[in-house]
């Protein structure tokens, strides 16, 4: 009697979704504690060190993962981090419904950022050696969020380095390689920490550690010690050749929805009354000054919301009046609308630029004025137009590109770019002492544009003396968009070795040194003036950052495709 064959061993059930999530849960619990922790770092709670230990948590939960893994934890910490720390555009979806929708899009896409940094620590630390595992991954997370930064898409705030702005020995760095080079030191030293912990935990590799550890804090001890010196030899360089340059910074405080109501509300009427009652306001703050008292009033974005500025002359007249009377400059935010002919040159008479459909060919800018107590005429053109547009709020990346793509899909147009930044030379009507300059030159930005490291380098490279920027920010109050805008900008000061003044709608309006210190700040909301005194270098030290650009964050992209090339011959798990 043949004997029957033995029955087939069982397989294991395949873990259903509520175990998969049971298991995930101690490492998800870290990824959202670095995010809590980094989050903490920046405004409103401003714990700056925290970015120093924030992502020791999310490093750790990295331990033994596989690659696709390691991905999603990553990917999961960084949204949650975006989530966190861009709450406040919530506030722009009750002005435009499909801001609300868009979001959760957008905290996808940076965390997949950072999952892509964390998938790549993996790789190169399960591939390489530990120094050069170590150097990658700090490159990784570099030229990532480096990346993040730049081009159409740019979304430079938020950055891992940037609450440090408020330890001013360790914020000179950037002078020599930007925010990159300070946010790597910052990523080595979270990176460093967790190393040591995974190697006491496992008793080896503890020398290596170590090793990797005493460099960490060698980098970022010389780092100190290097910026508290440059620090002192740019305020020395500052006392030798410097002017002043009295300025008035307003700050109109008026609500974002009587703003945004003053030009989009249906009723022409609303409008009219609207933007004759913010000019009237605006005018009782500029009259309050006495003449002599300033060289330059400057006022915020947007601060004219009326389109056809470019085009009215009893406007333009009032400001040029307004100057004369200070004997001082008005700089000022608003539109700048150009017609066009049919040939697509500018145009001065309306009939010619009518399209057949009603409506006007034009050319549309955010742009900023500069009125000085010369002029005697209204004109048609700004100073100063935006270089870099607001991604999905004043333009659609890329589509823009394709003529009436944008209009056709949205069913609005886009504002225009420049195709560069422009410099304002700002006349001083009295002299600062014997020799002092006949005039001031101005570095002007609008809106975001202070966030973006090109625009100011740029800017220096052409000559400027002192950045000016004209902002709105009160789209997100009372949420902390403005703090985290002005955390921001002021490492342009640092990288760029010149003075910055803000003036802003209804914060945060403030006057920032050569070092990224803040010297005046307005309370928020307020209408309010601040008379400041900015020190201008009359010959301002060229930073290597303002000379060779972003040359760290290239570096550590070449080094990152370079260790992927060697590493890609073979095969990911």
């Amino acid at each position: 009697m043949s004997t029957p064959p033995p029955a087939p061993k069982s397989q294991p059930a395949a873990p259903d979704a509520a175990a998969r999530l049971r298991a995930a849960a101690p490492r998800l619990g870290l990824c959202a504690a670095s995010a809590t922790l980094l989050w903490l770092a920046f405004p409103p709670v401003g714990a700056w060190p925290l970015a120093f230990v924030a992502l020791v948590p999310w490093l750790w939960a990295l331990r033994g993962c596989e690659l696709r893994a390691a991905f999603g934890y990553s990917t999961f910490f960084g949204t949650v981090l975006s989530a966190l720390l861009f709450s406040f555009l919530l506030m722009v979806s009750n002005y435009h419904a499909a801001v609300g929708p868009a979001l959760p899009v957008l905290f996808l896409v940076l965390g997949a950022h950072i999952g892509l940094v964390g998938m790549l620590s993996v790789w190169f630390g399960r591939e390489l050696p530990p120094a050069a595992a170590f150097v990658l991954s700090v490159a990784a997370w570099v030229a990532v969020e480096w990346f993040r930064s730049v081009g159409r898409l740019s979304l430079p705030m938020g950055m891992l380095a940037h609450p440090l702005i408020e330890w001013p020995a360790f914020a000179q760095v950037a002078g020599i390689g930007g925010v990159p080079l300070a946010g790597g030191i910052v990523f080595a030293v979270n990176l460093a920490l967790m190393t040591l912990a995974a190697s006491a935990v496992k008793k080896r590799g503890l020398f290596d550690a170590l090793v990797l550890g005493g460099a960490t804090a060698a980098v970022l001890f010389g780092a100190v010690l290097w910026g508290g010196s440059a620090r002192g030899r740019a305020y020395a360089r500052l006392d030798e050749r410097s002017a002043t340059v009295r300025v008035a910074l307003v700050q109109t405080g008026v609500a974002q929805k009587e703003k945004f109501d003053s030009y989009s509300s249906p009723d022409e009427a609303a409008r009219t009354e609207l933007q004759n009652r913010h000019l009237l306001s605006l005018f009782k703050q500029i009259d309050s000054l006495e003449r002599g008292q300033v060289d330059l009033v400057a006022l915020p974005e947007s601060v004219v919301a009326a389109p056809e500025f470019s085009l009215s002359a009893g406007l333009q007249r009032e400001f040029i009046q307004r100057a004369r009377d200070l004997d001082a400059s008005i700089m000022l935010g608003a539109l700048d609308l150009r017609l066009l002919d049919a040939e697509g040159n500018e145009t001065t008479v309306p009939d010619d630029a009518m399209d057949g459909d009603g409506g006007f060919r034009s050319r549309f800018y955010n742009a900023i004025w500069l009125v000085t107590p010369g002029e005697s005429e209204p004109r048609r053109n700004s100073d100063y137009q935006k270089a870099q547009l607001v991604p999905f709020g004043e333009t659609i990346p890329y589509l823009d590109m394709i003529p009436g793509a944008v209009e056709g899909l949205v069913g609005i147009g886009t504002f225009d770019r420049a195709d560069a930044p422009r410099l304002i030379a700002l006349p001083l009507r009295r002299a600062v002492d014997a020799e002092g300059p006949a005039a001031v030159v101005l570095g002007p930005s609008v809106c975001f544009e202070d966030m973006v490291s090109w625009i100011a380098r740029h800017e220096a490279r052409g000559g400027a003396q002192l950045l000016v920027n004209a902002t709105n920010d009160a789209w997100y109050d009372p949420f902390p968009g403005d703090r985290i805008h002005s955390l921001a900008a002021r490492w342009r000061t640092v990288e760029t070795r010149l003075p910055m003044i803000r003036a802003t709608n209804t914060g945060l309006t403030e006057s920032i040194d050569i070092a990224g210190t803040v010297l005046e700040r307005l309370p928020p909301r307020d209408p309010a003036i601040a008379r400041v005194s900015v020190r201008v270098p009359l010959e301002p030290a060229r930073t290597l950052y303002a000379r060779f650009g972003d040359w760290f964050a290239w570096l550590c992209v070449l080094a990152v495709l370079g260790g992927a090339g060697f590493l890609g011959r073979r095969p990911l798990e």
